[in-house]
């Protein structure tokens, strides 16, 4: 599958960095179409799904495989961001689970799903951890400009080489978080940055820079921008 742009637009500001029930983040693909009667790649599914969302709620990142060694195996990976509270990393892992499930695992080999907090994949025939290959990506920006676009672009650039640093400090959490505000009305910027854990920290950084850069290209100038990838995740917003 390709990991095609095509950009999403907010009416206003970007959702929030903390996750909102009333508000949340949703976005999925799914590929490869089977037929109904792939009974085994359908319950090697099922099981890989159920083994993320029970490992996920409590470690807050986990990998599964089904079927290994057979043509319908399957491998999995799901992780919540850093900082989700161990009661919202629960309830979203259960609720992205289901909406994988319902979305794609009765009928396509390879699906993703983001749903707030939390991002859930599974592909048949290829163990894909680790490497950037495979992926999904996508952009969501606020359709609101920011006020002297130009120089807000400047700050934003700013705020992401705080957080590319950030991360790299992280060590094995892979996760960094920034804050600044700049002489533009007062405005400040919050930004967050997230690997998934099966990268290298190498890897993680070529992920990061390939968010960092759609960022800087496609919506610099908004109040807010999130870059999703299915290895990595990189955004920020204005308050």
């Amino acid at each position: 599958m390709a990991s095609s742009i095509f950009l999403l637009f907010l009416p206003a500001l970007l959702l929030p960095l903390a996750s909102s029930a009333a508000n949340t983040f949703e976005y999925y693909r799914c590929f490869e179409a089977f037929t109904g009667d792939d009974v085994a790649l359908r319950a090697n599914i099922k099981t890989v799904i159920a083994s993320l969302q029970a490992t996920v709620s409590q470690a807050g990142q986990a990998v599964s495989s089904a079927g290994a060694g057979t043509s319908d195996a399957v491998y999995g990976l799901a992780e919540c961001w850093q900082g989700t509270s161990s009661a919202d990393r629960s309830t979203y892992a259960a609720k992205t689970a289901e909406k994988l499930t319902g979305a794609c695992g009765g009928v396509s080999s390879v699906g993703f799903y983001w749903y707030g907090p939390c991002f859930f994949r599974y592909m048949k025939g290829i163990e894909f951890w680790g490497s950037l290959s495979n992926s999904e990506a996508n952009v969501l920006a606020s359709s609101q400009f920011a006020p002297n676009p130009a120089a807000f672009s400047n700050w934003v650039n700013e705020l992401l080489g705080q957080l590319k640093e950030k991360v790299a400090e992280s060590g094995s959490l892979k996760f960094g978080s920034a804050k600044m505000t700049t002489n533009i009305e007062g405005i400040a910027l919050n930004g967050e940055a997230q690997c998934t854990f099966d990268l290298t920290v190498d890897t993680c950084m070529d992920c990061l820079n390939w968010a960092f850069e759609r960022i800087r290209t496609i919506c610099s100038n908004r109040i807010g921008c999130k870059a999703f990838h299915s290895s990595c995740w990189a955004q920020f917003e204005t308050n």
